[in-house]
């Protein structure tokens, strides 16, 4: 497994960016144009650009010929390629991507305000009560929450899923605990106040 990060602060000069345009086909162009805010704009390029890399690596073509697909719920995919997987992810200043010989998701997420609402709504019993003991509800939050939108992106079945029967814990040094079998987790404290975290097929 392999994960990369690009880093977007301060925006993308015009000339990066028609660079990084150049390498994708003209429809997943004419998509990322379409968005209306700038950074938007910036971040889908961006994740994107840096996934065609990696995989190009991997499949030893060109990024315009990494043949890039999406399912019904969206997940993007590599089409007629069984043995090699990739998932995006992208918040705040960052785009990130994972590349995995097993179906793998990923998500990043910059520490926001806490909200109970928000917990009550997407959290089970007993994280709720990690929270309600928490110090720091909203790092703890938004561990949790990076947790199941990894495993929601693994699967692909979009956010529909309840993520209150998607549940996690922790061991005292740290490790993830998960009620979901047949998956693996990894939660990073990323710099600069985020959250990542990947679930991956075992």
């Amino acid at each position: 497994m392999q994960i990369a990060a690009v880093r977007l602060t301060g925006g993308v000069d015009e000339e990066t960016f028609a660079h990084w345009l150049s390498c994708l086909p003209g429809k997943r162009q004419a998509e990322i144009l379409a968005r209306r805010v700038c950074a938007d704009r910036e971040r889908s390029l961006g994740g994107e650009a840096l996934a065609r890399a990696m995989l190009a690596q991997e499949l030893r073509c060109p990024l315009l010929e990494v043949p890039i697909c999406r399912e019904v719920h969206g997940k993007p995919i590599l089409k007629d390629e069984s043995n090699l997987f990739f998932n995006i992810s992208h918040s705040g200043d960052y785009a990130v991507c994972v590349v995995s010989g097993k179906p793998v998701g990923i998500d990043i997420e910059r520490l926001r305000e806490y909200k109970p609402n928000v917990a009550q709504r997407v959290c089970s019993v007993d994280e709720l009560d990690l929270l309600a003991q928490s110090d720091d509800p909203a790092r703890l939050f938004c561990r949790l929450w990076t947790l199941k939108e990894s495993f929601v992106k693994m699967t692909g079945t979009g956010i529909g899923v309840p993520l209150r029967e998607i549940a996690f814990s922790f061991t005292e040094d740290g490790n993830v605990k998960s009620n979901q079998a047949g998956v693996q987790f990894e939660s990073l404290d990323f710099e600069d106040g985020y959250w990542l975290a990947v679930c991956e097929k075992e």
